[in-house]
């Protein structure tokens, strides 16, 4: 049963060039259902999905960027960890998941 799951989450896995563009469409599906079904007052404002820089990057999937105290005209940001492309692909998926579950 585990290895099917695992088969599954492999074989839906994006590739490299396509991990970004990926993200931010699932982003906009979720901001699109939630707008649809009224569960939550979404805001007008897209949330800007971007790449962590280097110095940030390796310590979890991503964070969210805020502005700074006080700046009420500031913007709300997703960094994005990039696709993890120096493991081997059959221990990818599996890595992703053992950061989110650890």
């Amino acid at each position: 049963m585990v290895q099917h799951v695992l088969d599954k989450i492999k074989s839906n896995q994006p590739s490299k060039d396509e991990w970004t563009a990926k993200i931010k469409t699932a982003a906009a599906d979720i901001k699109a259902f939630l707008g649809k079904t009224k569960m939550l007052d979404v805001p007008d404002q897209d949330l800007a999905i971007d790449l962590q820089p280097a110095f940030e990057r390796g310590f979890g999937l991503g964070k969210l960027s805020q502005p700074a105290a006080y700046d009420n005209a500031g913007t709300y940001a997703y960094l994005l960890n990039p696709y993890v492309d120096t493991l081997p692909a059959d221990q990818q998926a599996l890595s992703w998941m053992s950061i989110r579950i650890t």
